[in-house]
């Protein structure tokens, strides 16, 4: 079963927008070339916030990669954030991708 980091972020207002186009162009291309990647997606949950959630094979490609997703917020995004709640990394216990 695959290990996930969920985080919750509020966003600069009016900057949601940039800053999804900035994952999508940036980190994420990254996130597919590391081992153990299974997935990666964003839900807006407001004008201003959203849900980025990301699964890896292993709990320990989990908090490596939670380590790389912080430095790279910290290079790209990091003024377009205005906090970040809840850094998890857990077993995913429920998916629709099971056989």
């Amino acid at each position: 079963m695959a290990y996930v980091r969920v985080a919750h972020d509020t966003i600069q207002p009016g900057k949601a927008d940039e800053l999804l186009s900035r994952i999508r162009e940036g980190l994420l291309p990254l996130l597919r070339e590391q081992s153990g990647f299974v997935s990666y997606e964003v839900v807006r949950t407001g004008e201003d916030s959203a849900m980025f959630i990301h699964a890896c094979d292993t709990r320990a490609q989990a908090e490596a990669a939670m380590q790389n997703v912080a430095a790279w917020v910290r290079d790209n995004v990091a003024t377009l954030i205005v906090s970040v709640d809840l850094h998890v990394v857990g077993e995913l216990a429920v998916t629709s991708r099971d056989g």
